[in-house]
């Protein structure tokens, strides 16, 4: 899993392509060597250029894998689209990970082994800024709620967005 512009080139160099699609410009890929599938979509394509390439295995990593990739994995590159693949979900399969994502990192930073070093400060800065933890933003559908099941849902996220502060705060205090 990678979005390096530069390594889904030179992977993709060797793959065959199997299929385009026009809707979502995702491509699927068969590498001739493993026979394993690969997708190439775009993330953030709302923003200018198009999005960033986020290359990945086949089938899909569940939610599960891709939280187990951001606390575990030692490369930036795979915590970022794993990141980045968890917000796609998020916003298009309406599968959401923030409640799960965010007591991972508690427990994960509770741990007695753990331990606030430079690595693991960017680690964690970088999992909540690119998940947007920090944003208190109501992503739940509140057409035909009440105002109080709205009000859940925005104290839901709310609490979340402290959390994640409270985290990054505690990560630049301790390792800056």
């Amino acid at each position: 899993m990678t979005s390096n512009p530069e390594l889904i080139k030179k992977l993709t160099a060797d793959f065959i392509k199997t299929e385009v699609d026009s809707n979502t410009w995702g491509t699927l890929y068969l590498c001739p060597k493993t026979n394993e599938k690969w997708q190439k979509i775009y993330v953030e394509t709302e923003y200018h250029g198009g999005g960033h390439p986020v290359l990945f295995k086949l089938p899909d990593p569940r939610k599960i894998d891709l939280i187990e990739i951001v606390l575990n994995s030692e490369d930036l590159d795979e915590i970022t689209t794993a990141s980045a693949l968890l917000v796609v979900n998020e916003k298009e399969l309406k599968d959401e990970f923030r409640e799960e994502l965010i007591i991972a990192i508690e427990n994960k930073i509770n741990q007695k082994d753990f331990k606030w070093n430079k690595l693991n400060a960017e680690k964690i800065k970088s999992i909540i800024s690119e998940t947007q933890l920090f944003d208190k933003t109501n992503r739940r559908p509140i057409l035909g709620k009440k105002n109080i099941d709205i009000e859940k849902d925005f104290e839901f996220y709310k609490d979340i967005s402290e959390r994640a502060k409270k985290i990054i705060t505690t990560a630049n205090t301790v390792y800056n």
